[in-house]
């Protein structure tokens, strides 16, 4: 299935996100900057703190990331409206839901 996308560009200004930045977004409707603890790329013990999980990643763009809780519905987290938010901009998705915390990072910061 084919979706459409919407500029990345309206979804960072949607939640008032610099794109040029790394965002955790909580389950609690916080949107925090983060940057990698040693200033170059998050290292994978890093990211499960960050998302208190193991992760899985979506292509936003050629420059950015989505990274999200892996199977965070089946262990019963919170919804993520933010990151359900960034994902329905991006996408014109309408029934998606996220669950658990997740990270829009630049993809420079991932190895």
């Amino acid at each position: 299935m084919e979706f459409t996308k919407q500029p990345l560009e309206r979804c960072f200004a949607m939640l008032d996100m610099d794109e040029n930045k790394d965002w955790l977004l909580t389950t609690d409707n916080h949107i925090i900057e983060i940057s990698p603890k040693n200033g170059k790329y998050y290292e994978m013990k890093e990211m499960q703190e960050l998302l208190n999980d193991y992760y899985e990643f979506c292509n936003l763009s050629e420059k950015h990331l989505f990274v999200g809780m892996d199977d965070g519905q089946a262990k019963s987290q919170k919804t993520n409206r933010n990151g359900a938010l960034f994902l329905r901009g991006r996408y014109n998705l309408m029934n998606d839901c996220v669950w658990g915390e997740c990270l829009i990072v630049q993809q420079k910061h991932i190895r």
